[in-house]
């Protein structure tokens, strides 16, 4: 209980951080997080694999597809059995939805990094992963996310081109109803 406490308060300081620093004002741009603090595109794409590497015999890293810019859309799976479809359940971590939210990427990571790093020395750790397939993916919103960091830090959507003079779709928005089926949430 305090372990999850301490994390909910770290957590708590970050977004107290990020709203303090958002600003309200319309048309101006707020001073940028430390961004040393926050995972990029390139880190991600970098780490990742080498998380995996690190635990190769519980994880695997591979690209879901790409992004409308051309990046590539990262994936992790954690599971006894990596390389097999074992039919068991499966969760899913999506990170990075909305581009200015930077936190919401390492979150995921970070969730991650801790499962592969206490996979057989904690035993709720070792079950989950045992018994289910877990699927992270720490940037569902790379381009958006780059956007961010060098043209508007607000900004919240994704960088589809409309066609209409405006750009983006707010990809948290986009699912369709009941996308998960019954028991997803």
């Amino acid at each position: 209980m305090r372990k999850t406490n301490v994390i909910a308060t770290i957590a708590s300081l970050f977004l107290g951080y990020v709203f303090l620093t958002s600003g309200d004002c319309p048309g101006t741009q707020p001073p940028a997080p430390d961004a040393g603090l926050y995972h990029t595109y390139d880190e991600i794409k970098n780490e990742l694999p080498q998380l995996a590497a690190q635990h190769s015999a519980i994880a695997q890293v591979k690209s879901l597809g790409k992004s409308v810019e051309g990046r590539d859309l990262w994936a992790m799976k954690i599971s006894d059995a990596v390389a097999q479809e074992e039919g068991e359940a499966e969760i899913i971590l999506l990170g990075g939805h909305h581009a200015r939210e930077w936190i919401s990427v390492d979150v995921p990571f970070l969730i991650a990094k801790h499962l592969l790093e206490n996979y057989g020395s904690d035993s709720l750790i070792t079950r989950l992963v045992n018994e289910t397939a877990i699927w992270v993916v720490p940037m569902v919103n790379p381009d958006g996310h780059q956007y961010t960091i060098t043209t508007q830090r607000l900004w919240r959507k994704n960088r589809r081109n409309n066609n209409d003079g405006t750009f983006g779709v707010d990809l948290n928005r986009n699912y369709g109803y009941q996308w998960g089926g019954p028991g997803s949430s």
